[in-house]
């Protein structure tokens, strides 16, 4: 036992000093959801297998070659015990970071990789609200790293987007024309939510786009009857 803190104290010194040289692979999750982490490689018998999470490198999970050797360090995590993958059961936001993971065997090359973890807020569906006659709102609240866009069809219009901060966003649209297919669409890098435009709320007479300026040449009344006459 005091064998195996001081590996782990000494290979968490190790994860601390960079041992881990390549750029983390980027892993998006929504909260609530459960993640599977997956080493990458096929595990072999004798492979050592260690988890590690947040700037400190604290221990998730270990497993010493055979499957019954598994130990795991945090309640809300599970290992595969057949190819040595990491899942988190319910993600949330303590999960946003680095983790890393070594697989160590005496037959080959240490492997390290790093993810970086990126959890968002479950999304929610945009809200339309009419703020004059021939205008609408789009909106959604209190959300962090979201885009809102307003399409026709499969045309985008307008959007706008949230910073990492959690702010209410909304999006206004002005009617154009009562054909028209409206739909406003929050999304992040994993997923979106559409809200469509009820037909009744595009329908409104006079908000047509304004007609354009036309300039009409005015000729002498002398020169209009000499034209009838020719």
């Amino acid at each position: 036992m005091k064998s195996t803190c001081c590996f782990l104290l000494c290979l968490s010194l190790l994860l601390s000093n960079g041992v881990f040289g390549e750029e983390a692979e980027e892993v998006s999750a929504t909260m609530g959801e459960s993640l599977t982490l997956h080493t990458g490689v096929k595990k072999e018998k004798d492979d050592k297998i260690f988890w590690f999470s947040g700037p400190d490198n604290k221990i998730l999970a270990r497993l010493n070659g055979k499957p019954d050797s598994a130990k795991i360090y945090r309640s809300d995590v599970s290992l595969n015990k057949e190819n040595g993958s990491l899942t988190i059961q319910s993600v949330s936001s303590k999960d946003s970071g680095v983790l890393n993971v070594q697989i160590l065997n005496v037959n080959k090359q240490p492997l390290y990789k790093k993810f970086n973890i990126i959890v968002y807020d479950p999304l929610p569906i945009p809200q339309i609200t009419r703020i004059s006659k021939c205008e609408l709102l789009c909106s959604v609240l209190n959300v962090s790293r979201v885009t809102l866009s307003w399409y026709n069809g499969t045309s985008l219009i307008s959007n706008t987007s949230a910073s990492d901060s959690h702010i209410d966003l909304s999006l206004p649209l002005k009617l154009e024309d009562k054909n028209n297919i409206y739909s406003c669409v929050a999304h992040n890098s994993i997923r979106n939510q559409t809200k469509h435009l009820d037909p009744l709320q595009s329908a409104v007479d006079g908000c047509s786009p304004e007609p354009r300026n036309v300039i009409l040449l005015l000729l002498p009344l002398s020169a209009v009857f000499l034209v009838i006459g020719f």
